[in-house]
């Protein structure tokens, strides 16, 4: 969790893993301005890793220019990485770009289908959601799961699919209270986990 995080960090603060590790934990907390202000305590070479999660946080916290520098610096230092380039569609959509989001949303598809697994089905999801298509975003998550993919750990905090946990779901014997169990659903089977409300980021 956040706390083991924090207490490793100074054993190896120049580590730009463990610099990431505790800037996600801060993330899933949702108050956005302490991952802002853990990503930029870097500023003279950002790193990648930097790069995306200052631009997630400022996104998150409504500082859409600043997430869209950052992450378009990000795109191009990852030499247009599927999973960072989604980000900034995600980013754009938010940010109520559609037609941009939708750009790199349909290049995304086109790769995926190219090169299946190349693109994970998780990162058009977000964009979906981003875009309020979340029937679309539903199903790329269970896809996401039938691949077994390792970064839906930890869906179940991330507040990029808070917008499904919000939503009505129709069951086999009629409403389900919230959408709130299907991303925690698909995040605990992903290793067999169950997850708590407490656990951000564990």
């Amino acid at each position: 969790g956040l706390r083991v995080a924090q207490e490793a960090y100074p054993i190896d603060a120049l580590s730009d893993e463990m610099h990431g590790v505790v800037g996600s934990m801060l993330f899933y907390t949702r108050r956005y301005d302490e991952p802002i202000a853990h990503f930029q305590s870097r500023p003279s070479t950002p790193s990648l890793r930097t790069l995306v999660g200052l631009g997630r946080s400022c996104a998150a916290a409504g500082r859409l220019d600043q997430a869209i520098a950052a992450l378009t610096a990000a795109v191009a230092q990852s030499d247009h990485d599927p999973s960072v380039e989604a980000e900034l569609g995600r980013t754009y959509a938010q940010g109520g770009q559609t037609d941009r989001a939708r750009r790199m949303l349909a290049d995304l598809e086109d790769r995926r289908r190219s090169a299946p697994g190349y693109v994970a089905p998780q990162d058009l999801a977000y964009i979906h959601v981003a875009l309020k298509e979340h029937d679309q975003a539903l199903a790329l998550l269970e896809q996401a799961f039938q691949e077994h993919a390792s970064r839906l750990l930890f869906l179940n905090v991330d507040p990029r699919v808070d917008a499904l946990r919000e939503l009505p779901v129709a069951g086999n014997d009629g409403a389900v209270p919230c959408v709130d169990e299907s991303p925690r659903h698909l995040s605990g089977r992903v290793h067999g986990l169950a997850f708590d409300d407490d656990e951000s980021g564990a």
